[in-house]
């Protein structure tokens, strides 16, 4: 496995790190960047799929070892060690961190004895044998130098944070009473006592312990960015959120240099640009940072609402509720909780650590009733609830670490028959001939398992049916169980029914979820497994090692295949009249929707219940999570849609605007010079100077000419035309040309 030479020839690009100063002083400012051959980092990419498995299966990283692995991200590490703060924090016992900074951490690993931890670890020797030869002896490069170098982890490959992962993967053991946690080249050191002088002894026994073990890997620790925190008190996120604000408030400078009040992009545009681009940088660490600071989400709200005032062309006075019914997204306080329950849920899933540590937290908050940790509580306990009420799925700490090892799945799964497409113009019953044909042809002799799965209002079922054994069963789901999720738990009925047909036997599964079966197809050797396919997976894997020959075979659906249409019916009657049992389960994603269902009804509830300002915009739009109105209207002048809504919201820029922000002495309106205040409330329905304009608007509305101007008149006007845009259009134009100041 000698490496050709051409592929150790590195080419170094030199990028410069976000620092305060402008300019680069000395090499620290610097981050060299590796570029390798192509077809090298392709090799390498195999070879880390390999290095990851054996790494997981066999347990060789500890569970606070994150970075560049799967299930172990930055959320996870974060998460982590916020959970055990805040547990620590209600039962009042200190908590203290050392952070590690690690100078020039990929430049000082020796290879050599990389090499021999690799060989201690029983990884193949081929692979010990790549990586010692791939990383010994290359010739770096900037263009203008040449240095060939025998060590060190060359930022930018493909398999550095790995070999890394392993350089340091030893580091933990010996260390005692405290959590060693790991992202990639950056490390810290937490413990909790009774005591603040003993957690303080306990934390310098043991880093002066890591510290001889760094020596010993020629990993010097750089002083000036290590540091010790205390978290006994305060757990505020300030840096964080003050990082999200300034990161957000550039993105927003730039929406309003992309449309203003009268120019510019659509509004619908400049939405999606915030949605896609701008919330998920606050979103971002939310699940650790959301319930440490009861603010956090107030503070960073005044992001979103002045984005919002830029996308909707609305005044700074505009109410907060209203700006957010016009648009009909929710506050994000609701919406970081939404995503902060989704991400926990996810974690807890896919981490037995965070699970541990999400009970010890439930029960450290069921002893307090301290208001500064109600929101946390509810926010838990609901989680908690949740997951119980539904079953969900947790696999083990061994499954989670489990890789594909069947090779051939690509070839198990069949997602397509010749001649067959569900989306030509083939007619029913030529399917079902070319359909019956081609099973007859490749799977005449072997044992045919129809799955089927089925999602309707009554709720969710799965089914299968043997045609050998002439037997069914169907099985009643939870509710939230999706159609693709139905379909997968018939398909795993299906696979273990057939570990009941004699070993060595010939079973083909057929189900009419190509979906599925293409997702199963899709997992790779030696990747991880999804968590809804882990069951599947290993079922096949047991068929396989009984020496079944196993096939999954997908089916066009309604086409009048006789036991396709037989399990379908039989799933549809389990989910209608079937009763769940107690080993049903269902999958976390499935519970998404019930943690956004209770949020947004939460929403519309605090929205309609609230009383002050944003009344006007209540009476208009009472549901505040419908679509905007100017959605689908991509020709209308952006100048149309900023009057509008400026209606809308109940706040223009009119009199008492401009008194109110200093720029005029008086809020009178200047239209009938009476000394009423120029409201929009006014301009619409009290000043005379609009008064004949008003009427002949709402008179093509056929109104009575006594009930013209009356507030439920207007109201009833304004209300219709979200869904018939063409009235606002007609009102905007009319104001328009008397030049009301809206």
């Amino acid at each position: 496995s000698r490496p050709m030479e051409q592929w150790k020839t590195v080419r170094i690009i030199y990028l410069k790190k976000v620092t305060k100063q402008q300019q680069v002083i000395s090499d620290n400012d610097i981050r060299p960047l590796s570029l390798f051959s192509c077809i090298a980092k392709l090799l390498n990419s195999t070879i880390k799929l390999r290095i990851d498995a054996h790494l997981e299966m066999n347990g060789l990283l500890s569970p606070d070892t994150h970075g560049f692995r799967n299930r172990h991200g930055t959320n996870h590490n974060l998460v982590t060690l916020t959970s055990t703060i805040l547990s620590n924090k209600i039962k009042n016992i200190p908590t203290q961190a050392i952070f590690i900074d690690i100078s020039s951490a990929f430049n000082r690993v020796q290879i050599h004895k990389l090499k021999t931890i690799m060989d201690d670890l029983n990884f193949p020797s081929y692979i010990s044998a790549w990586v010692h030869k791939f990383f010994i002896g290359k010739l770096y490069t900037d263009g203008v130098h040449y240095q060939r170098c025998n060590s060190g982890l060359d930022q930018g490959s493909t398999l550095s944070p790995a070999l890394f992962n392993i350089y340091t993967s030893q580091l933990s053991q010996g260390l005692s009473n405290v959590t060693f946690t790991t992202f990639a080249d950056d490390m810290a050191l937490y413990a909790q006592d009774h005591e603040h002088a003993a957690v303080t002894e306990i934390l310098q026994e043991q880093f002066n312990l890591l510290q001889d073990k760094l020596q010993g890997l020629n990993l010097p620790i750089n002083y000036t960015k290590t540091c010790v925190i205390d978290f006994s008190k305060k757990l505020r996120n300030q840096q964080h959120t003050k990082y999200i604000k300034e990161k957000v408030k550039k993105d927003i400078t730039a929406l309003q240099y992309l449309k203003g009040t009268n120019w510019g992009n659509h509004p619908n545009e400049q939405m999606i640009l915030y949605k896609m681009v701008i919330r998920p940088k606050i979103e971002y660490g939310t699940a650790a940072c959301l319930w440490a600071r009861r603010s956090y989400a107030i503070s960073l709200q005044k992001q979103q609402n002045q984005a919002l005032r830029q996308v909707l062309g609305a005044v700074k006075t505009t109410p907060i509720n209203s700006l957010h019914a016009i648009a009909g997204i929710t506050p994000l306080t609701y919406r970081l909780t939404i995503y902060a329950l989704r991400q926990l849920l996810y974690l807890t899933v896919t981490s037995s650590r965070i699970k541990g540590n999400l009970v010890h937290l439930h029960q450290a908050l069921s002893t307090t009733n301290h208001h500064l940790y109600r929101k946390l509580k509810e926010d838990i306990h609901f989680l908690i609830r949740t997951t119980t009420t539904h079953k969900v799925f947790f696999p083990t700490e061994q499954t989670l670490r489990h890789r594909n090892q069947i090779r051939n799945l690509h070839n198990i799964c069949i997602t397509d028959i010749p001649g067959v497409s569900k989306k030509g113009n083939t007619n029913e019953i030529e399917l079902r001939q070319r359909s019956l044909a081609y099973l007859h042809d490749k799977f005449g002799q072997h044992s045919q398992i129809y799955s089927d799965g089925s999602k309707n209002p009554q709720g969710a079922g799965c089914a299968y049916h043997c045609v050998e054994h002439n037997i069914g069963y169907g099985k009643k789901l939870y509710p939230v169980t999706s159609s693709f999720h139905s379909e997968i738990f018939g398909l795993q009925m299906a696979l273990l029914h057939a570990t009941t047909h004699e070993t060595g036997s010939r079973v083909v599964i057929l189900s009419d979820s190509k979906s599925v079966i293409t997702a199963i197809k899709n997992i790779k050797y030696n990747s991880p497994i999804p968590v809804h396919l882990m069951e599947i997976v290993t079922t096949i894997q047991l068929l396989i090692q009984r020496h079944t020959n196993l096939s999954v075979q997908w089916v066009p659906s309604h086409c009048g295949l006789h036991y396709n249409t037989l399990v379908d019916r039989l799933a549809v009657l389990s989910s209608q009249r079937g009763t769940i049992t107690n080993d049903t389960t269902t999958f976390h994603t499935d519970c998404y929707s019930i943690i956004e269902r209770a949020n947004t009804e939460e929403w519309v509830h605090q929205y309609s219940t609230a009383t002050g300002a944003g009344s006007w915009t209540r009476d208009l739009i009472t549901n505040p999570l419908r679509r905007p109105w100017f959605q689908d209207l991509k020709n209308l002048p952006v100048k149309s849609i900023t009057t509008i809504n400026r209606l809308l919201a109940g706040h223009a820029f009119n009199g008492r605007f401009r008194f109110t922000v200093g720029h005029r002495e008086n809020p009178f309106c200047d239209l009938c010079h009476e000394e009423q205040v120029q409201s929009v409330s006014h301009i619409l329905l009290e000043c005379r100077a609009t008064r004949p304009t008003m009427i002949s608007v709402l008179h093509n509305q056929q109104y009575p000419d006594n009930l013209l101007l009356t507030p439920q008149a207007l109201i009833t006007f304004l209300r219709e035309g979200l869904n018939k845009p063409e009235q606002l259009l007609n009102l905007q134009e009319a104001l328009k040309n008397i030049n009301a100041p809206v």
